[in-house]
């Protein structure tokens, strides 16, 4: 009777620990993909962040480089496999907004601008005032940037 008692009680025991073992497991996982999601959405946060800055750079050096000026630049077409847009409707007012579907999220980013007379020419996305480049492979990934004096004239091939 005590063998079976025996029996019976490291069974348990056995039971029990490994339930406890699982518990641990799990909850190691949990803490781990959480922590990875919010490394992977800060990364990717950080990648978009510094595309859309390209694109205000180069407003800035055509704005800011005078009569004349002539400024080509090359970006990417796809974020980790995904489209953005660039919006220049605000960039009269001196801004510059990017928006990029992430892994988890939408990300925004929203840059300063010269205030400068901007026009857009062949392959912008024109919707009564707003303007924006949609970085797909419906055009070029070029921008070529021109200061005659009056205006930034900003052209996008097909």
């Amino acid at each position: 009777m005590e063998k079976a008692k025996s029996k019976g009680q490291v069974a348990t025991e056995f039971l029990l620990y490994s339930g406890v073992f699982l518990f641990v497991v799990i909850a190691a996982f949990s803490v781990v993909s959480v922590i990875q999601k919010t490394e992977v959405g800060r990364h990717e946060s950080q990648l978009s962040k510094e595309v859309g800055g390209t694109f205000a750079d180069g407003l800035k050096l055509a704005a800011e480089g005078g009569e004349g000026f002539n400024y080509s630049m090359t970006f990417p077409k796809y974020l980790i496999g995904t489209p953005y847009t660039i919006d220049f409707s605000r960039s009269q007012e001196g801004l510059l907004i990017m928006e990029w579907d992430g892994s988890y999220s939408t990300i925004s980013h929203a840059y300063t601008v010269p205030l400068a007379d901007y026009e857009f020419y062949e392959c912008f996305q024109k919707d009564g005032q707003r303007v924006t480049l949609v970085s797909d492979d419906s055009c070029e990934n070029d921008l070529s940037m021109y200061n005659n004096g009056d205006t930034v004239r900003i052209t996008r091939r097909e």
